[in-house]
């Protein structure tokens, strides 16, 4: 009663604390799982025990071995495992990656991908802010660039604190296809930003959610300057519809 009354959880929500599952008295067939990174392992695997379908934010886990044994649980009981990728379900990704393909879909003509994120957050105690946000930028790259796999990475963490969890990390990537990705993350920025940039060739686009002129902006090499992506010939029929929230496409998908 106690949670209940200091989150103004309503009543047809079940609050469960302790030692107790929250999947024992649960009549659902899904489960969306948004807690600690450290609980993800445990939790994804008792709903796929009991043949739930599921949805977890990122991380999915914490190391490599888990991200297996979740994968080899997902293929045994054949229920739907997804991962929150919101960035996939952003309309302003979706219209940057048809903007790449009215380009020639050719993924070399694109030189240079960076992602900056830079957050006013507590630290997360369990996982670095590599794990935390770069899963993001690899699943955007991936989205945009068909790449499967990372073929090298090079970086450095700072500001580690517990050890072991850095604060801050600049990083370089290279994948078995698509251009060299760059990440500059930071739980210790002055402001919240989430910032990428991709040069090409005579083009750039640059996506940033905090820019009040707008979210996604071109320069297609005319000499008209920057310009959101709605203005572009080819591109404003397509991007003409309401922007819809990321979350809420993730999960008409996932459902």
């Amino acid at each position: 009663e106690e949670v209940r009354s200091a989150l103004a959880i309503p009543r047809s929500i079940e609050v469960v604390t302790g030692a107790a599952s929250p999947f024992d008295s649960a009549q659902a067939d899904c489960a969306i799982i948004a807690t600690p990174p450290a609980t993800h392992f445990a939790l994804v695997s008792e709903a796929l025990a009991r043949g739930m379908h599921v949805l977890v934010e990122t991380p999915m886990v914490t190391n490599i071995k888990e991200a297996e044994a979740l994968a080899a649980l997902a293929a045994q009981s054949q229920t739907v495992v997804m991962v929150g990728y919101q960035y996939l379900y952003n309309d302003h990704v979706r219209s940057l990656k048809r903007w790449l393909e009215t380009r020639g879909g050719d993924s070399g003509r694109v030189f240079f991908h960076m992602l900056a994120e830079h957050a006013v957050s507590p630290e997360r105690p369990d996982v670095s802010v590599l794990w935390d946000a770069g899963p993001h930028a690899l699943a955007i790259h991936a989205f945009l660039f068909g790449s499967e796999r990372v073929e090298e990475a090079c970086g450095v963490h700072g500001s580690a604190t517990p050890p072991g969890h850095a604060a801050t990390t600049i990083a370089s990537v290279r994948f078995d296809r698509g251009p060299m990705l760059t990440l500059s993350l930071s739980w210790r920025g002055a402001r919240k930003q989430r910032r990428v940039t991709f040069v090409g060739e005579g083009a750039e686009a640059v996506f940033d959610e905090s820019n009040p002129a707008g979210a996604l902006l071109v320069d297609d090499g005319t000499g008209l300057g920057p310009r959101p992506i709605e203005s572009l010939g080819a591109m404003a029929e397509q991007s003409s519809t309401a922007l819809r929230e990321p979350l809420r496409n993730e999960l008409d998908h996932f459902f």
